[in-house]
């Protein structure tokens, strides 16, 4: 199934080019991309007016005084926490985006963490709360952590919490932004974490990661919140709604698939998997649909030596899947009997003691292609090759 609706949507899917024309191009933040009822402190100064002189004013104060200058912004050294049960936060602007901790910072949030109304991720591996707090610590330095950051269990899962001053500095596009898709080293950083937080690799020799998207309302799906329906059901049942479906590819995992195809030459299809009836509408509405990126064949060791994950055990699994067999070209065993034979015979010892650490019955090609006359017996153990180039049949 997965294969019939990757034919569906392939030619379809943007360019690299595309997406970038999309992508935001944010490596700084300045003062004036800030909300206008955030706080700052200017050190030593006063912005006067002729109805006010203040050296703690909103941001919509100093664009209305003074707009963008640039030499403002050099005396701004902290943000003013509008509680006074919080503590201020120590910065130099414009903050710069384009290193290491942004890049992993954004992974992790745009993947597992909670930016909207809070700054707070809650995920049971420990590695990434490191990173959290590490990426925090790098962008912010000269802060008491201890003082704006938190990290504790909710029903026995980690859950970290910094101050929620954060949400208004730092940006969490959905839409990946252009610095990182068009460096090699950043993607990378960005994918280990991403398949660290989102990703799996599957013992049938899989490699995936999974996210999801909110489907227009006008949709109308039978069933009961919390439902769950997979894609094989609603395109029997459901074939326009299908044909919507394929429209609403969620815009980070393409950035994701871009980003393999284009910086490391990984292949990989897209699917999606289900819809689900959701059982409240606050985060994605009524209906939303899981897709899938899957990397398979070749193309999972190349990951494995590109890519791979942060933590020990993803990465053994990723070691087990990278040792499930490739699946081999259509009359792989019939390609292998060619080079074998001479005179176009070939002796059935020969094909088995070459083809056992390949395949598990290899014997059960012989009896294949003898019964649809590809091949003859033309003595004790010997065949000949009749037709080399068959009509393709799946084996």
């Amino acid at each position: 199934m997965e294969s019939s609706i990757w034919e569906d949507i392939k030619n379809d899917i943007p360019t690299f080019e595309k997406y970038l024309e999309n992508s935001p191009d944010i490596q700084k933040i300045h003062y004036w991309n800030l909300p206008n009822h955030v706080v700052v402190d200017i050190s030593n100064f006063k912005l006067r007016s002729p109805s006010l002189s203040v050296n703690k004013p909103t941001i919509k104060t100093i664009k209305k005084l003074v707009g963008k200058n640039s030499k403002i912004e050099k005396k701004i050294i902290k943000i003013v926490n509008s509680s006074m049960k919080r503590f201020d936060l120590n910065m130099n602007l414009p903050l710069k985006l384009n290193n290491r901790a942004y890049v992993s910072l954004y992974s992790l949030m745009i993947s597992e963490g909670s930016h909207k109304n809070e700054f707070r991720l809650q995920v049971p591996e420990k590695e990434l709360h490191q990173i959290f707090l590490s990426s925090l610590e790098n962008l912010f330095p000269n802060n008491d952590f201890s003082k704006i950051y938190s990290i504790n269990t909710d029903n026995g899962v980690l859950r970290s919490t910094a101050s929620s001053i954060f949400r208004y500095i730092i940006p969490i596009p959905a839409v990946i932004p252009k610095f990182i898709l068009k460096s090699k080293e950043f993607s990378r950083i960005y994918l280990r974490i991403a398949f660290e937080a989102e990703g799996s690799a599957l013992t049938e020799g899989k490699i995936q990661i999974s996210r999801s998207i909110g489907l227009p309302k006008e949709l109308k799906i039978i069933g009961a919140p919390g439902d769950r329906i997979y894609m094989g059901k609603i395109k029997e049942k459901y074939p326009k709604i299908y044909l919507q479906i394929l429209k609403h590819l969620p815009s980070t995992l393409l950035g994701e698939y871009l980003m393999l195809k284009n910086n490391f030459g990984i292949e990989c299809r897209l699917t999606p998997e289900s819809v689900r009836i959701n059982k409240t509408i606050a985060r994605r509405g009524r209906y939303s649909a899981k897709w899938k990126l899957i990397i398979t064949s070749i193309n999972k060791n190349k990951f494995a030596k590109e890519i791979g994950f942060l933590s020990k055990s993803k990465n053994n699994k990723l070691i087990i899947a990278a040792t499930v067999p490739i699946r081999k070209p259509k009359f792989f065993a019939l390609q292998k009997m060619v080079e074998m034979s001479k005179g176009n015979v070939f002796t059935r010892k020969e094909f088995i003691e070459n083809m056992k650490n390949v395949y598990k019955h290899p014997k059960s090609f012989i009896k294949t292609y003898n019964d649809t006359g590809v091949i003859k017996r033309v003595g004790r153990g010997k065949y000949k090759i009749i037709n080399s180039s068959p009509q393709e049949r799946r084996h």
